[in-house]
């Protein structure tokens, strides 16, 4: 098994307030290892969602999606909750309310199956085209506010069939040639 994580790559409806600038998932989409909390969304109202578009790797196209978990990472002032959902393009799906503290801290809700019926994930239907995103939990009154500083997605897949280290289908030790370099000459790929 092997696990990818997906970042936040464009707003797709939100109604969270970003601390600067007007892209909300600009403000989330650090790495999980490297979160800055300097950069956030908030939300002082009940019900209001942020939906992102979220980046996707081909590697999912022919896998068996085990699970998909969002992380979050978020803090609270006064009494504020959040929940996550997936959005499959008609209905909302909703994770468990997280457990805030007052000082940003991680936490995930993972699904096993698809939520739109509960059969397994399916990478190009489901991961690539479903949104994954937040929803305020906030009781009414004043200084109730959520802050939320990093989402991400992560996706543990065991990989299709026949590509393990094979570069497009195409068995790593037949390929010659890269860009008209022989593949003898090359000492490093990527920096690796």
């Amino acid at each position: 098994m092997a696990s990818l994580e997906l970042a936040p790559s464009g707003d797709s409806f939100v109604q969270w307030t970003p601390s600067t600038g007007t892209d909300n998932y600009e403000l989330v989409n650090e790495d999980s290892g490297l979160p800055n909390d300097l950069d956030y969304v908030s939300i002082t109202a009940n019900n209001n969602k942020d939906r992102y578009d979220w980046s996707y790797n081909i590697l999912l196209n022919a896998a068996t999606i085990n699970y998909v978990r969002i992380g979050m990472r978020a803090k609270r002032v006064g009494v504020a909750e959040f929940k996550p959902f997936y959005y499959d393009g008609t209905s909302y799906h909703y994770g468990t309310e997280s457990t805030l503290t007052t000082s940003f801290a991680d936490t995930y809700y993972t699904w096993v199956t698809n939520p739109d019926g509960g059969s397994a994930w399916i990478g190009i239907n489901d991961i690539q085209t479903g949104r994954w995103g937040i929803q305020s939990v906030l009781p009414r009154g004043r200084g109730n506010i959520v802050y939320v500083s990093n989402l991400w997605l992560i996706i543990n897949y065991t990989e299709a069939a026949g590509y393990g280290n094979d570069v497009n289908g195409v068995d790593s030790g037949d390929i010659g040639k890269i860009w008209g370099v022989a593949t003898a000459d090359i000492s490093k790929v990527n920096g690796v």
